[in-house]
Formats: structure tokens, sequence, C-alpha cells
């Protein structure tokens, strides 16, 4: 029997289903920004963009259907791009300058002197108290741009300013209650405010938006592994290594690597270690399997196509408790981004309180208040 797939079925199986339609025109239309309609939408709404020119790049933060509608002056002209951000969309009538599937990266934009590219070149100053003042200076003249507050709060977190993080996560959140990246921020806050029950109902409801994305998942899991609730933990990591946004490198089942790690930078290599070379910067010994005689155990990785930021480890014990917190200060490089930056942190072994704790262990490493990777290792008796 011949299967027949109508537009609206294909919709449907991508993710889409029958929702409403926002319009966009310079005048008498529900919004005059593409990006605004974006972030007023529901998931999976249509946005009739109509005739006229807009000097805008859009982010996506949910699945949106476009639509260009020639009321009578030609098809809308779009002078910028569009960051898909790991949503879908379907677009007919109109184009962008050009597409990304991943999220906007203020060195690889091509089309500046937008809002996204303003915004994002704040965010990527390397001094975050300086991206602070310039994210302010932007939302004084664009309040409603929920993606402006995401990154403002990611910087507030990274300077560990969590109250005033929450703040202005919570006004993306207000602007964008479909943005599941901002609830995954706010879970992340909370988490470091060591308010559990927050974060997991932040990072649930960020799974709920988009339970696909595995990253929602591993933090599901590190909440609950935090409360004690290591059963639960367990099945939240195991969904996490289910979903293809979630892979596993090194030795498989000890390291899952975010594919929403900080945007740009690129995990050239990584590996938990018993020992590496400080004054080479180079890892000497590789393992995942550790004994309380160790001195020490090295979570070591090599950054690529990275700018200055802060670097940050979380160690967890096999009750899941968070036993030390670490974090170093890349440099600003003298050009555009280290071509490749090792980094490292430990945690001591011999002698120490990680020797009278045998079991399985991990590891989150975060950069900017973006998680990078979790590593998993274990720990023997002596």
């Amino acid at each position: 029997m011949k299967l027949v797939l109508t537009i609206a079925a294909i919709l449907l199986i991508a993710g889409f289903a029958q929702a409403s339609t926002i319009t966009v025109c310079p005048t008498k239309c529900n919004y005059t920004s593409i990006q605004t309609a974006v972030y007023a939408a529901h998931p999976n709404d249509t946005i009739e963009v109509q005739s006229g020119t807009y000097n805008e790049s859009v982010v996506l933060t949910k699945n949106i259907i476009f639509k260009g509608n020639d009321t009578g002056s030609g098809e809308p002209i779009v002078n910028g791009d569009i960051y898909q951000n790991g949503f879908i969309m379907v677009l007919h009538g109109f184009s962008f300058q050009s597409i990304s599937s991943g999220i906007p990266y203020a060195e690889n934009m091509t089309t500046p002197n937008t809002t996204i590219y303003r915004i994002e070149k704040a965010f990527a100053n390397p001094s975050k108290s300086q991206a602070i003042v310039n994210l302010n200076k932007i939302l004084k003249t664009n309040p409603k741009d929920a993606w402006a507050w995401f990154d403002l709060g990611v910087a507030l977190s990274t300077s560990g300013r969590y109250d005033e993080s929450i703040v202005a996560v919570n006004e993306s959140i207000k602007l964008d209650p479909y943005f599941s990246s901002a609830w995954d921020q706010k879970g992340f806050v909370f988490y470091k405010l060591k308010k559990y029950d927050n974060a997991l109902e932040a990072y649930e409801k960020a799974i709920q938006l988009d339970p696909g994305d595995g990253l929602y998942w591993d933090d599901k899991s590190d909440a609950l592994y935090a409360l004690g609730r290591t059963a639960e933990g367990d099945a939240a990591y195991d969904r996490a290594s289910d979903l293809e946004y979630g892979i596993s490198t090194t030795t498989p089942g000890n390291t899952t690597v975010s594919q929403n790690a900080t945007s740009g930078t690129n995990i050239l290599d990584h590996s938990m270690a018993s020992n590496v070379d400080e004054s080479t910067y180079k890892v000497t010994t590789r393992t995942n399997m550790f004994s309380g005689n160790d001195s020490k155990v090295y979570s070591w990785l090599s950054l690529g196509n990275v700018g200055a930021g802060k670097v940050e480890w979380m160690w967890y014990s096999p009750k899941g408790n968070l036993f030390k917190t670490d974090s170093v200060d890349i440099p600003a490089p003298s050009s555009a981004h280290w071509s490749s930056y090792n980094i490292w942190d430990y945690i001591d072994v011999a002698g120490n309180i990680p020797a009278e704790l045998p079991g399985n262990w991990h590891v989150d490493v975060t950069m900017d208040g973006q998680k990078l990777l979790t590593e998993r290792f274990t720990m023997s008796q002596r």
C-alpha cells in the first residue's frame, strides 16, 4: 500500500502541530520584529512575515513555521541570518541571508550591526564585568529581548552573582515561557545555590519543553543525586545517555560530552588521569580507575577555538554529594581565540577523604555557566 503524507502530516511528524498564526509587518500587525514574534510564539506556531524589509538576525527558542506573504510590494527581505539553536523550522516565501543549525557566536556571525550580534558581542567580552555592563546597556533599549536577558543571566552566574542571575533569567522566561535553555540555566543557578529542589523543578520544566535534549536530563540527574535520590538520578542519566544530544567518547559510558557546550568552543581532547605534566600541560597517565593509594585524580581537557572564560569543575562523591568546586580563568588570547588551550583540575586522594569513599564518582565541567562534559570514574579501596 502506497503511503501518501500530506504537508500537515509531515509537519506533525517533524514535531509541529496545528497552532496559531502570528503576523509581522512594518505596521498594523501583531509585531514589527521577527525575533519578538519568535519570543511571543508558542511551539509550532506559524509566523507570517509580510512584505517589508527587516534588518535583524533571528535565533530560535522553539520550533517555528515561517511563511512569507507578499502583500503587494514583493516577498519580505530579511537583512540578517537565522540561528536554529537546535530547533526545527519550516521556511517558505522569504529567505534569510544564511542559516545556522547552532546558536549565535559573535566571531562567526556573518551579518553585523543586528541586535543579536550586539548581544553576542557584548557577552563575548573577556571581562565579565564589562560584559554585564554592555548587556545592561543593550537591555535599556531592548528591554523585551529574551536572549539578552538569558545572556545576562549566564554572565551574572559566571561572576558568582547568583541572586541577580535568577532575576535576569526570570525576565527571559517571562518574555518567552517556552525558552527551554533559560529554564535549564535557572536550574543551574539554583543548583549553585544548593537549592536542589528548585533546581530539579526548573530542569523538569526544561525537559517538558524539550524532552529530546540530553543535557537537560543530565542536569536533572545531578539535582537528583544531590537530593540523595540515586535510583532516579541513575534513570535520568541513562536517559541522557540514550539521547543523541549526549555522545560518549574515550571510554564508553564514562564520559558525556554536551552538544550544547559553550558556543564555538571545541573539545579537542579530554581525559581523567592519575598524572598530568604540569610543566608541559599534557596528560600522561589516562585512566578512569583509581584507588585510595593514588596521589591525585585529574580531570584534563584541551579546548580549541576558545576565548577568555571561566572553566569550573564540580566533583561529586558516590552518593551524589558535592565534594569540591574549583575554577580556572582562561586569559584573553592575543588574537581572536586560542587555537588550543589545555586546562585541568584535580582532587587529592591518598591520605584524604576521597580515599575513604570508594565507588562511582563523577565531575561536571562547565565554561561560563554552560556544561561542557561530565566525566565518570571509579575509586576502589586501598
